[in-house]
This record gives C-alpha cells, sequence and structure tokens, in this order.
C-alpha cells in the first residue's frame, strides 16, 4: 500500500486532520505527547505515501507547535531542537534521488517537479527556521546553510538559496528575529549558504558585470 499513488490523497487528508488535533488548544497535553510519535510517523511514510508538500507543511507546522509561544514548548522545551536534529540526520542520510512521490502530480492535480529526497528535507528545515527562538536561530542558521552543499545539482542549490533568502528576508519573521538574521547574512551566513565553509575563488568577470551570486 506504501507505494501506491492512488492512495496519497488519502494519506495526506488524515495527516492534515492529525495537524489540526495537534494544533488544537484544547489538546495541549495529548500534543506533547503525541507530537514527537507523530513526527516519526511522518519519516516512515515520506516521500512513498506523503507528497513533498505535505511533508514541508507538517514539519513546520510540528516545529512551530514545539516553539514559543506555544504552550507545549513550555512543557517540553527541548521538542523542536529535537525535531530539527530528526529532519537534519535523516537529511544528511537522505538519497539524492527524486522522491518517488514527486515523480508525479501531487493529490491536488498539481504539476510537482521532480526533486530528490534530500532537498525536500533541506527545504522543510528551512521552512521551520521562523519559529525558532534566537539561541535555536544561532544554532541552526548555519547548519541549514552549510547543508545546502550537499546537493549537486546547481538548479536544486539554488532553489533552497533561494527559499533560506526569502525566509529571512520577506517578512516571515517578527522583528527580532529578523534583526539577528540580517546581523548572521551580513557577517556569516552568506559566506555558508554561497560556499559551505570553503573560501570562494574568484570568477573572471567582464567589467562592471554581476557575478550569479551577487544577485542574493
Amino acid at each position: 500500500m506504501d507505494g501506491d499513488q492512488r492512495l496519497l490523497e488519502a494519506f495526506e487528508a488524515a495527516h492534515s486532520v492529525m495537524l489540526a488535533i495537534l494544533a488544537s488548544p484544547h489538546n495541549l497535553d495529548l500534543t506533547a505527547a503525541q507530537l514527537m510519535p507523530y513526527a516519526h510517523a511522518l519519516f516512515q511514510v515520506f516521500p512513498r505515501t506523503l507528497s513533498p508538500r505535505q511533508f514541508r507543511l507538517a514539519i513546520k507546522q510540528l516545529v512551530r507547535l514545539a516553539s514559543p509561544p506555544s504552550p507545549v514548548q513550555e512543557q517540553r522545551p527541548h521538542l523542536a531542537s529535537t525535531l530539527l536534529e530528526l529532519v537534519y540526520c535523516r537529511l544528511h542520510a537522505a538519497s539524492s534521488r527524486p522522491a518517488a512521490s514527486v515523480l508525479c502530480n501531487d493529490a491536488h492535480g498539481d504539476h510537482v517537479q521532480a526533486m530528490p529526497e534530500q532537498a525536500v528535507l533541506l527545504l522543510a528545515l528551512i521552512d521551520s527556521l521562523m519559529f525558532l527562538q534566537i539561541d535555536l536561530l544561532a544554532e541552526w542558521l548555519p547548519l541549514a546553510a552549510q547543508s545546502i552543499q550537499l546537493l549537486h545539482d546547481p538548479a536544486l542549490s539554488h532553489i533552497c538559496k533561494q527559499r533560506l533568502w526569502e525566509v529571512l528576508s520577506d517578512g516571515e519573521m517578527d522583528v527580532e528575529r529578523a534583526s539577528f538574521c540580517v546581523t548572521w547574512w551580513s557577517t556569516e551566513g552568506r559566506q555558508l549558504a554561497l560556499y559551505g565553509k570553503e573560501k570562494p575563488t574568484r570568477e573572471p568577470l567582464m567589467s562592471g558585470a554581476l557575478s550569479e551570486i551577487s544577485k542574493l
């Protein structure tokens, strides 16, 4: 059943219901107890019976529920970091081949570009950054930026760089987080996102020309 794409819509509907249950403020104790087991269930079914779009949405919502001002964070203060650790570890062990669930249309009939599991996991990590406290942002921003270097396809690498830039600059964060991210990007973030830990090499350019990386 896991590999039957005809079941994708039913599985996604079930996951949407589960996310709604966990997000209800009346289910605080249930959410605190079941958030991590549900996260493990997500990793078991992705990418076979869960589309990249739904997986990214689910991880993003779980991190939101595990972060301030959610009352779940008061009960389980390390949940958000633990969730991101799961994503990060899976990311570094994931296949670079296109995930099976993205080789066809998604449950809504929209065409989805083939994308490796590794890239989807990185995008899920980047999507979740906006909810993190400053101390966790300081830890996870560099890890997310460095992980872009795992993608050997220039097109996928560009997609992830652009998504990181969107999260940092398009108003998805509050003022405090956004201010921190601007400082991080200008001091070390741009270097990490574009080159990882390696020093950049100067590319030959015509006078007055802009390099590709100058767009970020």
